[in-house]
């Protein structure tokens, strides 16, 4: 079994006080990008700008990047590692659906525009999926459900990377049918994977950390 032979390995040469130490690491590297990440560039009449945003959704997903790493700092129960996890997850859920909302009830003048929208609105389902399916397994108090439930979390997390990159892709071929220039095209592409990479990475540590290492319980 797959889980039974990451268990295993988990288990040598103290590999899990080394994940604490990763995980912790990629928490506080995901906070730098995710401030970074305020940083946009637009086309305005045939000119380019720099600008940067920060709403206030962006400033909860940072308090809660900054208390996953505070939380795995100070080795506390793994249950509680959650807790941040379920306002992110209410954040992207309404992301969701407030995606759909917007898919369904406006019409956009561009294809740019939508398929911005679709990306955002899919992801957003995506990474719900495994927040939901990462509470189910670590609250559960039967151990079937557990079991699965690390390679079910795996196996959800790495579809959003490859999403993002179709996306990405769609969205540089219509840049480059609206005249977009190479280095702006180049800047969004890499941001939007980035922002993705560095969101699934810290989150793929937390997984085994959560799953695998239990030396709080």
């Amino acid at each position: 079994m797959p889980g039974e032979r990451i268990n295993a390995f988990m288990h040598r040469h103290n590999r899990d006080k080394h994940l604490n130490t990763v995980t912790f690491i990629m928490f506080i590297l995901l906070a730098v990008e995710k401030v970074a990440s305020g940083a946009t560039m637009r086309l305005e009449a045939g000119k380019t700008f720099f600008d940067f945003t920060f709403s206030l959704t962006d400033v909860v997903q940072l308090l809660i990047y900054i208390s996953m790493a505070v939380l795995i700092s100070q080795k506390v129960n793994r249950k509680y590692l959650l807790i941040p996890d379920f306002v992110l997850l209410c954040i992207k859920l309404y992301a969701a659906v407030s995606g759909l909302i917007t898919l369904f009830g406006v019409h956009y003048s561009n294809l740019l525009g939508e398929l911005s929208v679709l990306e955002k609105t899919v992801e957003s389902l995506l990474f719900s999926a495994f927040l939901i399916i990462l509470f189910a397994g670590k609250l559960s108090h039967g151990k079937r459900l557990p079991a699965y439930c690390p390679i079910a979390c795996l196996t959800v997390l790495s579809l959003c990377v490859p999403v993002t990159v179709v996306f990405e892709v769609l969205k540089f071929y219509v840049e480059e049918q609206m005249n977009y220039p190479l280095y702006m095209e180049i800047f969004i592409f890499l941001r939007g994977l980035l922002n993705e990479i560095f969101l699934d990475l810290p989150y793929a540590m937390l997984i085994l950390l959560v799953f695998y290492c239990h030396t709080d319980e």
